[in-house]
């Protein structure tokens, strides 16, 4: 289409914003990040994602790719601790997931094998997800669960989405200039943010992204000039760093818990 070609050559800014890659390679795909690719317990590389440190705090992050993806953030601003992961595509970090067969086979493991035995060695775990109003009951019987064995829990709520991927909005946006994002924001996520810092168990710290990432009048989806999200929902390492910003983490002294709630 000449004229397609004619109007995306007036606007290279929005060409550069659609036509954005980031290598995701962060994530640890098929390693510490189980995918179609890697569909079975036996892929999950415990010898390089479960090796506590016998130096530094331990935390260990559990859940889908909502989890795998702020891991190595997490590991950026927090030099001093030694971020585990346990993660795998669609697979929310509940007992009774129903989800694939490596979601459940790697979720029992966990729950039911690594941590029981490792407990001890671990300061505190990270559940991550892409959360559903419908799992506050399953969260609830996970963390009695991990709690059982002494257990320091943070669950990560919900980021913003959006029902376009957000690289084509903020082309749009160049084009059209108009301001698109919060109009193709799913209006479900923010409820579920204050449903889940309402809800979440005595004892356990919640932690909210949408907070780091909504905290005006608007949603950040860029920063300086650079998108946040590679998708509708997942974030660049940029945006990875600024949705963890402030997470608990790590006991050290007069650390400033942002956006945490208890």
């Amino acid at each position: 289409n000449l004229g397609g070609v004619w109007l995306w050559g007036r606007h290279p800014r929005a060409i550069a914003h659609a036509t954005v890659h980031v290598d995701t390679s962060y994530f640890k795909h098929d390693t510490c990040f189980l995918t179609s690719h890697s569909d079975a317990l036996r892929f999950y590389r415990r010898d390089l994602c479960l090796q506590p440190s016998g130096q530094r705090e331990n935390v260990l992050v559990i859940g889908d790719s909502h989890a795998a993806n702020i891991v190595e953030a997490l590991r950026r601003q927090h030099p001093a601790v030694n971020v585990l992961q346990a993660t795998a595509v669609g697979c929310r970090p509940l007992l009774g997931n129903r989800g694939a067969k490596r979601c459940t086979d790697l979720v029992d493991f966990i729950y039911r094998d690594w941590y029981p035995r490792n407990a001890s060695r671990i300061d505190k775990v990270v559940l991550a997800g892409r959360w559903e109003s419908g799992d506050i009951g399953d969260i609830d019987r996970s963390i009695t669960a991990l709690k059982a064995f002494g257990a320091s829990i943070i669950v990560y709520g919900p980021v913003p989405e959006y029902m376009v991927p957000v690289p084509l909005i903020l082309a749009y946006q160049e084009i059209v200039r108009i301001p698109l994002s919060m109009k193709l924001q799913r209006p479900d996520r923010q409820p579920l943010d204050v449903l889940l810092q309402q809800r979440v168990g005595g004892g356990v710290t919640y932690f909210s992204p949408y907070r780091n990432l909504c905290g005006g009048s608007t949603c950040i989806v860029e920063d300086g000039g650079v998108p946040v999200y590679l998708d509708r929902d997942h974030l660049t390492p940029r945006g990875a760093d600024i949705a963890v910003r402030g997470i608990p983490i790590a006991a050290l002294p007069g650390q400033i818990a942002n956006n945490a709630f208890e």
